[in-house]
């Protein structure tokens, strides 16, 4: 048997007691009184949402500004950038969306990036920001938005990792 539930609509406290398998849609109630009873007519819609992710890397160096640490001696890491575009429809050749576009805006960006000083460079420099992987994500996050096309998607998020066990993620809501 299963149980279809919209998240955050069903009260929570009775999931644990029910062992069934729960999927999640998008589900409206409405409640009739039928001589004293209460029934629960319910329609329901699945939702659906395909992610397509695409992964570079480059190499750079930077150093934190005003930080008391390591940090804020100059140092370089192979920095990997994880994009993530977003979407509920698939196109005709059953895409969200081409991973060479995806690619090919990320390769621009990364241009600017790899193989540089990146306190040199305008956005990080003694007038711009910091260049923490906080603020690298949310400057991918930025360039890309401006370099895709995307109608109906949406960029969902950046992630990007400092080391292979720390990283960082910046999306809009």
């Amino acid at each position: 048997m299963e149980i279809i539930v919209k998240r955050g609509i069903f009260p929570r406290f009775i999931l644990p007691k029910l062992k069934m398998n729960f999927r999640f849609v998008d589900i409206s109630f409405s409640f009739v009184n039928n001589n004293g009873k209460m029934d629960c007519k319910m329609s329901n819609k699945e939702y659906k949402m395909f992610q397509v992710c695409v992964q570079m890397h480059f190499d750079a160096a930077h150093f934190i500004r005003n930080y008391d640490g390591k940090c804020a001696n100059l140092h370089g890491h192979r920095w990997n950038v994880v994009v993530c575009i977003e979407g509920r429809e698939l196109d005709d050749l059953g895409m969200l969306i081409d991973f060479s576009e995806v690619k090919k805006a990320m390769r621009k960006s990364l241009t600017l990036l790899d193989h540089s000083l990146l306190n040199d460079l305008p956005s990080f420099g003694p007038q711009g920001v910091n260049p923490t992987a906080e603020h690298l994500a949310q400057f991918m996050f930025r360039e890309l938005q401006n370099d895709l096309v995307l109608g109906d998607k949406r960029l969902a998020w950046v992630k990007i990792y400092e080391s292979p066990d720390t990283w960082t993620i910046f999306k809009e809501d």
